[in-house]
């Protein structure tokens, strides 16, 4: 019986040791999540401006030209 009770005591000490990991990811992930978010939307802000300004110039040089 003591053979068993050393391999659930080390199953039982693996099991934990594997839910403290995923914690421990869950954790990060719920501080990284959220930077990341906020930065994606940071960027495509920014450059959704430039295209829409290099777009917008496009055009207007395009009209140029036809009138030219």
């Amino acid at each position: 019986m003591g053979v068993a009770t050393k391999k659930i005591d080390g199953l039982v000490k693996g099991i934990t040791q594997n839910v403290e990991a995923i914690a421990s990811a869950q954790d990060v992930m719920a501080h990284i999540l959220p930077v990341m978010m906020a930065d994606k939307e940071q960027i495509t802000t920014k450059y959704g401006r430039a295209i829409l300004t290099a777009s917008t110039n496009f055009e207007a040089v395009k009209d140029k030209l036809k009138k030219f």
